[in-house]
């Protein structure tokens, strides 16, 4: 069997805690045991979502496997905001306050998951691309980041992030990688 629909005006959570997609607008499709929904426009708070794609294989397993694709434009504030929701809570982790940040940010999303209803964060697998334009950010209580060009890489094991911009009137290139699985300190920042 295979059913076809247009969405329209439609919400979808993705994962339990974060704010959903609202206003969704794409198509839906069920073929056999497989699902389908194409995003083509909506919104998460006040970033824009396009190119989306949802897709769940196998129904019918337990723990049926996930993948959730899209794209995202938006303010800094409201991209840091959103990835320091929980289970994410990225903007914790780096003590950053979402609020003190600045720029816009083109991100590519994809996102491995089991369909259950109590999903381990450590089954989850993200994906993330970034391109980040006149990024401003606290490095300490003293220096700001400004006026950056910044792209950045990021899974569940790792993070790898370059660019370039102003630290305190200073012209500056960096490159930032955390690694997450190793024991003591993750971070390593050459500048």
């Amino acid at each position: 069997r295979d059913w076809s629909s247009d969405v329209c005006s439609s919400d979808l959570r993705y994962l339990d805690g974060m704010t959903p997609l609202t206003g969704g607008r794409g198509n839906a499709r069920l073929t056999g045991d497989n699902f389908r929904i194409t995003v083509d426009s909506g919104s998460v708070g006040p970033i824009a979502v396009s190119a989306g794609e949802f897709t769940i294989a196998g129904l019918h397993l337990h723990g049926a496997p996930g993948r959730i694709k899209l794209h995202a434009e938006g303010k800094m504030p409201d991209v840091m905001a959103l990835i320091d929701q929980q289970p994410l809570g990225y903007a914790k982790r780096f003590n950053i306050n979402p609020a003190s940040a600045s720029g816009t940010a083109s991100v590519d999303l994809d996102f491995g998951l089991p369909m259950l209803r109590d999903l381990p964060i450590e089954q989850l697998r993200i994906g993330v691309q970034a391109k980040i334009e006149d990024l401003g950010i606290p490095v300490d209580a003293k220096r700001t980041l400004e006026h950056a060009s910044v792209t950045l890489s990021l899974d569940t094991k790792s993070l790898s992030s370059q660019g370039s911009g102003t630290l305190s009137g200073v012209p500056v290139t960096f490159k930032w990688t955390e690694d997450f699985t190793a024991p003591g300190v993750t971070t390593r920042i050459d500048l």
